[in-house]
């Protein structure tokens, strides 16, 4: 080992710097493969989840009321506009909440995971250039 004189410090061995160098770059991509496969099992879960709260929000805008009320405002706006609260009230109440909800719940993680798996892949491009 060599001393430097003047400030102090140590030189490591070259073989140890690089064994060090080597360390890290390996637990980075550990890293980076780690969290790309837990993007990709998100972005999996969010898919199934979606199609089912899709398919659950179609069902319920049929059963519901909802697409009755929103008819009445392209046929009769007079009558609308006379009784708007009451309009509005039965509109708001005939709305399926929980299933729209879920919906955007699941866009949104959807959407995340997808940003999630462009970035590892960004990150990974850039460490190999």
């Amino acid at each position: 080992m060599e001393h430097n004189t003047g400030s102090g410090y140590i030189n490591p061995p070259q073989a140890l710097e690089e064994k060090i160098i080597r360390a890290l770059y390996t637990r980075i991509e550990k890293r980076r493969r780690i969290r790309q496969w837990s993007f990709a099992g998100m972005m999996g879960i969010s898919i199934m989840t979606f199609v089912y709260t899709t398919i659950k929000i179609v069902t319920e805008f049929s059963s519901s009321s909802f697409y009755y009320y929103t008819s009445l405002v392209r046929t009769d706006s007079s009558l609308l506009l006379s009784l708007w609260k009451e309009f509005a009230l039965s509109l708001a109440e005939s709305f399926p909440v929980v299933e729209a909800g879920l919906f955007c719940i699941t866009l949104c993680l959807f959407l995340v995971a997808i940003r999630g798996i462009l970035t590892e892949q960004r990150h990974a491009t850039l460490q190999t250039i």
